[in-house]
């Protein structure tokens, strides 16, 4: 196998979706034939709200990898869950009550990179930015911003590449919760050539759910992009 990929999930602005739109784009590169682990780095993990599974890794897994103790690798291999990607299960308390921090995801994501069993790595980080999630983007392969059409959405993004090292390569737009009725306040910024829409992903009547994403191809675009 290849060097294992990093895409980063991120927003910049919150209710965007993020959460559905990185097991989404997990899940389409999948069908791509794709080897993928998901791993959400978020202050609090709910995400299996959104999957069959709703079991929790160990609080034994937590506290180990907050010591970096060694073989997390293998460790970590008996805390996944399994959909049509592998997933590092989610946290049933808040990470930091383990004293789990950024730096130990980033250890534990370059050992994954080490094994070269998966082709890419979803990585979900949230907005608040630190030195450490700015070190994740950095040797990132992709960044995936997931947006939506309004204009405070459109203003951080603005402040967001204003603040940051910005190279367009390794960015990738995902207009989620489009209303084709409503104002596109990202139309400007793309006129005017600041960047991109992959993909515009409609508002739906019903929530995005990982069997109605796999149906009617929702984030193939962008994972076709990452392939």
């Amino acid at each position: 196998m290849e060097n294992t990929r990093l895409y980063v999930m991120y927003s910049s602005c919150g209710g965007s979706g993020k959460t559905i739109s990185g097991l989404g784009i997990s899940s389409a590169l999948s069908d791509l034939g794709k080897q993928i682990l998901y791993i959400n780095m978020e202050p609090t993990q709910d995400f299996n709200y959104y999957l069959e599974g709703k079991s929790y890794a160990s609080s034994s897994f937590g506290y180990a990898l907050a010591m970096n103790e060694p073989d997390m690798c293998r460790r970590m291999m008996q805390e996944l869950g399994k959909e049509e990607f592998d997933y590092l299960k989610p946290f049933e308390k808040m990470p930091i009550s383990y004293q789990i921090q950024e730096q130990n995801y980033i250890r534990l994501v370059d050992q994954i990179k080490n094994l070269k069993k998966y082709d890419a790595i979803v990585l979900e980080i949230s907005r608040d930015l630190t030195k450490e999630k700015l070190q994740l983007m950095e040797k990132a392969d992709k960044i995936i911003n997931i947006c939506t059409q309004t204009e405070v959405s459109a203003y951080k993004i603005e402040k967001l590449m204003a603040n940051i090292k910005w190279k367009e390569s390794q960015w990738l737009f995902v207009c989620n919760r489009y209303k084709k009725e409503q104002e596109n306040y990202l139309s400007n910024q793309v006129s005017l050539g600041m960047y991109t829409i992959t993909e515009y992903v409609e508002e739906k009547e019903m929530s995005l759910n990982l069997q109605m994403i796999r149906n009617q191809g929702i984030f193939d675009t962008a994972a076709y992009l990452l392939d």
